[in-house]
C-alpha cells in the first residue's frame, strides 16, 4: 500500500474515533485513497481495488446518457469509494455495496444520500438474518433490495477466479454453467436485477471479448437475459497493472 493511501486510513480511524466532522477538504483529501490493487500484501489486492479514474468514469456516465439511461434507480454492485456514480446527479437513487471498511467509509462520506452496504454483492441474492448473516437463496423474490428493479447496473467489478464463501450458492442462478470468473458472474448478478431495457456498463478484462472457447458458456448464459449493444477498448489505466480493459454495454431483454 503507498505512503498516502496509509496516511489516508489513519486519517479516517483517527476522526472516526474522535467523532470529528468532515470538511469539504477532507473529503478532497479522503477521495484521493486509490485501493490496494496490485498489492502483494494481500491476496485481496492482487485482483481488487483497481480504482477507476474520474475520466474513465464520466465517459461511462455518459455511455449511460447515450444509450438511454435518463433516469432511476442505479446499482454499483463494487462501489470501492464511489468514483463511477461520482457523475450521476440524484445519488439517492444509487445503490452500492463495498466490502472493504475503508473503501464504504470514504464513499458514506463522498455520498450521503446514496444507499451503501459494507456487505458482497451476491448477499443481495440471499436470505438475510441477524447481524449481516445470510443463508442460501431467496425462494419467493430475485433480491431483497428496494431499488430492484434497476434502470442501470455500472460498475468496475472485481477480478479472478470465481471462488469464495458465497459462490457455491449461486449455482442455481448461473443455470449449472461454472462461472470460473468472477467478472463474469457480476455481470450475470447485474443483469438479473435490471428492468427489461435496463442497461449494464461494466469494465472488464479484454479477454472477454477475445475469448470464445473458455468463455463461450458463460457467454451464452449471459445471452439469455441481454443482448450486446457496444464496447470500447482502452489502453493500461490502472496504477501497478498492464492490463488493457474493456467497456462493456449490455441491454436486459
Amino acid at each position: 500500500m503507498t505512503q498516502k493511501n496509509k496516511a489516508i486510513e489513519q486519517f479516517i480511524l483517527t476522526k472516526d474515533r474522535k467523532g470529528q466532522s468532515y470538511s469539504s477538504a477532507d473529503i478532497d483529501y479522503i477521495s484521493e485513497y486509490s485501493g490496494k490493487g496490485g498489492s502483494k500484501e494481500t491476496d485481496v489486492g492482487i485482483l481488487h481495488q483497481f480504482y477507476t479514474p474520474s475520466w474513465i468514469c464520466k465517459i461511462m456516465h455518459d455511455l449511460a446518457i447515450y444509450h438511454g439511461y435518463s433516469g432511476g434507480t442505479v446499482l454499483d454492485p463494487s462501489m470501492g469509494t464511489g468514483n463511477i456514480i461520482e457523475p450521476f446527479e440524484d445519488k439517492s437513487l444509487v445503490t452500492g455495496f463495498e466490502p472493504d471498511e475503508t473503501g464504504k467509509r470514504i464513499a458514506e462520506l463522498r455520498f450521503p444520500k446514496a444507499t451503501i452496504y459494507g456487505l458482497h454483492f451476491e448477499t443481495a441474492f440471499l436470505q438475510p438474518h441477524s447481524n449481516d448473516v445470510f443463508g442460501q437463496l431467496l425462494k419467493d423474490k430475485i433480491t431483497w433490495l428496494t431499488g430492484y428493479p434497476f434502470e442501470l447496473v455500472i460498475t468496475n467489478p472485481p477480478y479472478g477466479q470465481y471462488h469464495n464463501y458465497y459462490s457455491g450458492r449461486m449455482r442455481h442462478l448461473m443455470h449449472k454453467v461454472k462461472f470460473a470468473q468472477m467478472e463474469i458472474a457480476f455481470m450475470l448478478f447485474g443483469l438479473l436485477i435490471l428492468k427489461p431495457g435496463g442497461l449494464l456498463i461494466y469494465i472488464t478484462s479484454q479477454n472477454f471479448m477475445r475469448n470464445n472457447n473458455k468463455y463461450l458458456p458463460m457467454k451464452r448464459v449471459l445471452g439469455l437475459y441481454a443482448n450486446f449493444l457496444d464496447a470500447y477498448r482502452l489502453p493500461p489505466v490502472f496504477p501497478r497493472t498492464k492490463v488493457c480493459p474493456d467497456i462493456i454495454i449490455l441491454k436486459r431483454k
